[in-house]
């Protein structure tokens, strides 16, 4: 039996959930586990799919050794196979060691500034730049390889657990959560006989790199629940990140079930 496993619990302020936590707690002492919400071992994340990446958000800097395990609470929840009063059940698959451990690479976004300066912003589910009120003028290139100049709203690049997010309403392909690829779809292109586009969802490997060069002044990157002006940066450059998240699933589970249940069942 696990004696020494760190549990902790996330939720929203405004969604609160003490009385979970406070029965998680309880359980958790009675089986000989410890609870522990600044440095868990494993974190219950309560609520819906926007709970689940403010959480890795907030353990960004720990994500290399906490496992991540969802209850759902909210209206959607694509990343959730537990409800949230199943919170013993959960308990007791995690000690008889009857979960799968599914890791999941996150984005980096390397945003280089006017005067060279680099910062990054890691994401789960996509990073996008994008404006609904000014054209996106910018060239796009694969390992600085020109691929086209885009003019439309915007564009972006997703994981393949993102794939069913933002992207999906993109008309974006919906990917095998075990691939590690970037999706590339674009937001309102313009395309006449003037310009041209690739005009359809670009899937890469892992060991690629896509990089935007243009007048960003007026627009915004947003990456996963987050975003900012873009103001003063003048290329962004989007690889797989070699971080990643550790999500703990229902063996029985995969994406099939996922997409169906998500997206088919009522």
């Amino acid at each position: 039996m696990i004696t020494k496993l760190k549990i902790g619990v996330y939720y929203r302020s405004t969604n609160p959930q003490k009385e979970v936590e406070d029965k998680i707690k309880e359980i958790l002492i009675k089986k000989g586990l410890i609870f522990d919400n600044v440095s868990p071992d494993i974190l219950f994340y309560i609520g819906g799919d926007g709970t689940f990446l403010r959480a890795v958000n907030h353990y960004i800097d720990q994500i290399d050794h906490i496992k991540f395990l969802g209850l759902k609470a909210g209206t959607l929840g694509f990343f959730y196979d537990f409800n949230k009063d199943e919170y013993e059940q959960v308990i007791n698959l995690i000690i008889n060691n009857e979960l799968v451990e599914n890791p999941h690479y996150l984005l980096d976004g390397d945003i280089i500034l006017d005067n060279n300066e680099h910062k990054h912003v890691l994401a789960l589910n996509e990073i996008r730049i994008e404006s609904p009120f000014k054209t996106l003028i910018c060239d796009v290139a694969i390992n600085n390889q020109p691929l086209e100049k885009f003019r439309g709203n915007g564009l972006s690049v997703c994981t393949s657990l993102g794939s069913s997010g933002y992207n999906k309403s993109l008309n974006g392909a919906l990917v095998d959560h075990k691939l590690n690829i970037m999706e590339l779809s674009e937001i309102a292109p313009i395309n006449n006989h003037v310009y041209r586009s690739i005009g359809s969802p670009l899937v890469l490997s892992k060991d690629n790199t896509i990089s935007f060069k243009g007048d960003f002044s007026t627009m915004r990157l947003g990456f996963d629940y987050q975003n900012f002006d873009l103001s003063g940066v003048k290329e962004l450059a989007v690889s797989i990140s070699n971080k990643q998240i550790t999500l703990l699933n229902k063996k029985d589970m995969n994406c099939i079930r996922r997409f169906k249940r998500s997206f088919i069942e009522e």
